[in-house]
C-alpha cells in the first residue's frame, strides 16, 4: 500500500513537469510596473490619454479640466525578456494640436529600467511610443 501512494505521487509529479513543458514557473515571465509621465511642454491641455504596453490597453486617464502633467501607472504580469514598447496616446485635449514630452520608468522586480524621453507634436489620437529591452 505504502509503494502504492509513493507511485502515485511520483505519477503526479512527473505530469506536473510534463505540463511546464522544461519551463520552470520563473521562466513563465515577470511581472513589470509601468510609472509613465506625459507632459504638455507649453500651456495645460490634456483632458484624456491613454497608457499601452504592446499595443494592449491598460488604462485611461480622464478629467474635466486640462491637466500640463499626466502619470499613468499599470502592472503586467507574465513579461518574458526581450523588446517591448509603452505607448500614451493623447485622446483628448483642449486644442490640437500640442507639443508633448513623454519618460517614464518600467519595474521589473528589482530593476528600474528608464524608458527613452520622447517628444512629438501631437493631434488628438495620436501617440508616443518609446521602447525599452527587458
Amino acid at each position: 500500500m505504502r509503494h502504492q501512494g509513493t507511485l502515485s505521487l511520483l505519477a503526479a509529479f512527473a505530469l506536473a513537469l510534463a505540463a511546464c513543458q522544461g519551463n520552470s514557473p520563473t521562466e513563465a515571465g515577470a511581472t513589470v510596473r509601468i510609472s509613465v509621465n506625459l507632459q504638455s511642454t507649453a500651456a495645460p491641455s490634456v483632458l484624456r490619454a491613454s497608457l499601452s504596453f504592446d499595443n494592449q490597453l491598460l488604462n485611461t486617464y480622464q478629467s474635466a479640466t486640462a491637466a500640463g502633467d499626466v502619470t499613468l501607472t499599470a502592472a503586467v504580469r507574465g513579461v518574458r525578456p526581450g523588446r517591448h514598447t509603452v505607448t500614451v496616446a493623447v485622446l483628448g485635449q483642449t486644442s490640437s494640436p500640442n507639443e508633448y514630452l513623454l519618460g517614464g520608468s518600467v519595474f521589473a522586480g528589482d530593476r528600474r529600467i528608464v524608458v527613452r524621453n520622447k517628444t512629438g507634436r501631437l493631434a488628438t489620437g495620436e501617440s508616443l511610443t518609446t521602447p525599452f529591452d527587458l
